[in-house]
């Protein structure tokens, strides 16, 4: 479904080298951003009875993520959902923005910064 494929597509490459494909990987996202800003309503329909595929999506980038998550829109006017779950490590805030595939776990993006920035000199000065 459209979320998963927003997901993916915005968080498979997150801080990764340039390719030649850069330019129309950035032209589809504008085109795929301009589908889902048009459909939001439709979409956020069909969430509202079905938000596991809210789930299903976040578990397509993320290993070890549980079934059962109770998704709720951060506000009305807003594409973003949130969902918390607890382990034997605590508890977890899992946030989705449909619109932008922007993923979330505890507040954190799921990549770090490559190993070319992290060992760079005024990266470490800090």
């Amino acid at each position: 479904h459209i979320c998963k494929l927003q997901l993916l597509i915005q968080n498979i490459r997150l801080f990764e080298d340039a390719t030649q494909y850069d330019s129309q990987l950035k032209e589809l996202t504008v085109v795929q951003e301009h589908i889902l800003t048009t459909r939001i309503s439709d979409i956020l329909h069909r969430i509202s009875f079905r938000p596991a595929m809210l789930t299903a999506a976040v578990q397509a980038i993320m290993k070890n993520v549980p079934t059962l998550l109770k998704w709720s829109r951060c506000d009305d006017s807003s594409p973003c959902f949130d969902a918390t779950s607890k382990d034997h490590t605590g508890d977890h805030l899992y946030s989705v923005n449909i619109i932008t595939g922007t993923f979330l776990f505890d507040g954190m993006p799921l990549k770090c910064l490559p190993s070319s920035v992290l060992s760079h000199p005024q990266y470490r000065r800090s």
